[in-house]
């Protein structure tokens, strides 16, 4: 008995008598478009099924440019100190807000988040343009006596070259410059 014997026993439908059977070539053509039309709609809704729905929506935004919108924040950084932490204050066309009617509070915490201090920073949010002077006048560092007056160094290597061209020692502790490189590598550590 072979697999194909085998398979038409558990044919749920019994087959009609091969004598009532009609094999005419409408009936086939029939079948044949019949399934392709099944194949081809069962494709088309799995691709439109598998597909996302996009939907577009246009709407203007009728709130008054004149409302303030109300901003609240509580934020912890963890191992930053505070003079590193700023806060710039913009509306979405990028303009900065200068009449913020609120204060920033800033608060040391040690590494188990409890306060250091009872001592509150209180920053006046606006009250000073001290970043944008930064950027538009350059600063000039001190060279300790090492170079002319008049002389910059910018940086921990600026220093310590304007020193070895005196040939002094140069106490790194002290220099500004270094200390500030060695905050900076401890921070990019931290990362």
């Amino acid at each position: 008995m072979s697999i194909f014997t085998r398979l038409r026993e558990f044919d749920a439908y019994t087959k009609p008598m091969e004598d009532f059977r009609v094999k005419t070539l409408s009936g086939g053509m029939v079948s044949v478009i019949a399934s392709v039309v099944i194949i081809l709609l069962a494709i088309q809704e799995t691709s439109h099924f598998l597909a996302g729905d996009v939907v577009e929506q246009l709407y203007v935004d009728s709130t008054s440019s004149d409302v303030r919108l109300d901003v609240h924040f509580d934020v912890t950084f963890h191992r930053l100190p505070c003079a590193f932490i700023t806060v710039d204050v913009m509306d979405v066309s990028s303009e900065n807000q200068d009449n913020v009617q609120n204060d920033v509070f800033k608060l040391r915490l040690d590494s188990h988040g409890q306060n250091v201090t009872d001592d509150v920073q209180k920053i006046e949010v606006n009250q000073n343009n001290t970043a944008v002077e930064a950027v538009t006048t350059p600063k000039c560092g001190s060279c300790y006596g090492a170079l002319p007056e008049g002389s910059c160094c910018n940086t921990c290597e600026e220093v310590k070259e304007a020193y070895q061209l005196r040939g002094w020692q140069v106490n790194i502790d002290e220099v500004v410059q270094c200390k500030v490189r060695n905050i900076t590598k401890v921070l990019n550590l931290m990362l």
